[in-house]
């Protein structure tokens, strides 16, 4: 097997699992500590996705990371009761560490010249010192990435991690099935915001509501396992 280190402008990811716990966790930041790890309910298992933005040794990621609470609320509009929603992530650079969250694997995503996924490579873990996070000021930016497949092509290193800090700073807030990890992930590394993991999902959504007709997502080519360290 293939193998290789994190890279600058990598692409990675780690496997999660959703708990009941982490439901509880995720609409409040009070913690649950009395039911054991082994009494937890796996709801689904999920992938977290990151830009490695530090060239050197400890590794740094930009990703979603969860701040503040989740708030629903509704409010009457021109089409009558609307909700709006509020979901507590946000984009941070932060240690590996911090990203793998406990995590024993780690993969790295691989692209053709086109900017389409052909596969990955799994990575071992490499010990190194943890940092603090850092915080970026707000700027005002568009609320999603642009999923235009004109604008499709494989950015460079420099190019990916420049647009992972950009959109950092620009505050766009995480939202599961349009703003998730992987879009972000995607669309600084190729610019087009694609998850494998939720347009599926979209698209059945956009039939049954008759709003995705037109809309088209792209697949990734197939993918292959490897391993790789860093």
């Amino acid at each position: 097997m293939s193998e290789r280190e994190i890279q600058y402008g990598d692409v990675i990811f780690v496997p999660r699992k959703l708990t009941d716990r982490d439901v509880e966790n995720f609409f409040t930041d009070n913690r649950r500590t009395s039911l054991a790890p082994d009494k937890e309910i796996t709801i689904m298992h999920y992938k977290h996705y990151g830009i490695c933005s530090y060239d050197s040794y400890p590794r740094r990621v930009i990703h979603y990371v969860k701040e503040g609470e989740f708030r629903a609320g509704f409010r009457f509009g021109a089409n009558g009761i609307e909700c709006e929603v509020e979901y507590p992530g946000v984009l941070r650079e932060t240690s590996l560490q911090e990203f793998l969250d406990y995590s024993s694997k780690c993969y790295i995503c691989e692209f053709n010249e086109s900017g389409y996924k052909t596969g990955f490579v799994e990575a071992k873990k490499h010990s190194g010192a943890l940092e603090m996070r850092m915080c970026f000021s707000d700027r005002a930016m568009e609320a999603t990435f642009s999923r235009n497949e004109e604008d499709r092509r494989l950015m460079t290193p420099e190019e990916t991690v420049n647009r992972a800090r950009e959109a950092m700073k620009g505050n766009i807030k995480w939202r599961p099935l349009v703003n998730n990890c992987e879009h972000f992930a995607m669309w600084c590394k190729t610019g087009v915001a694609t998850s494998e993991q939720t347009d599926g999902l979209n698209r059945v959504i956009n039939f049954f509501t008759g709003g995705g007709q037109k809309k088209k997502f792209p697949m990734p080519d197939a993918i292959f396992p490897v391993t790789a360290h860093f």
